[in-house]
């Protein structure tokens, strides 16, 4: 997905191991971000969208940015786009792991039968 930010600059959202450190650095956890988006109010949650879109914007932007600086760069019509991004990416890895899960689980635990 390309974004384009209000200084002209477009950017491809790519999904790595940044944009997890980033949210983990402002909110604590990607499931307690979860968690509470549902339970928040307005303020909490204009917090919280916040800050999904500083780490996506700072793990995908090439120059170093602050946390005010990410946010000013993205128009609050693009969140939208942000957000069903991460949500998309957050599905895949949720896929992911519980694909992985059941194929530990599977048929590694049945004995070989000797011939």
């Amino acid at each position: 997905m390309i974004l384009t930010l209000k200084n002209g600059t477009n950017i491809k959202l790519e999904w790595n191991y940044l944009v997890l450190e980033y949210l983990e650095e402002r909110e604590g956890s990607i499931e307690l971000l979860q968690d509470r988006i549902n339970e928040l109010n307005t303020r909490g949650q204009v917090r919280l969208s916040n800050s999904f879109v500083y780490a996506v914007i700072q793990a995908n932007h090439d120059d170093v940015l602050t946390y005010k600086q990410a946010i000013r760069l993205v128009n609050p019509n693009d969140y939208a786009k942000v957000f069903n991004f991460i949500k998309k990416q957050l599905e895949i890895q949720k896929a992911y792991k519980k694909k992985e899960t059941s194929k530990k689980s599977g048929n590694h635990s049945q004995k070989r039968k000797r011939r």
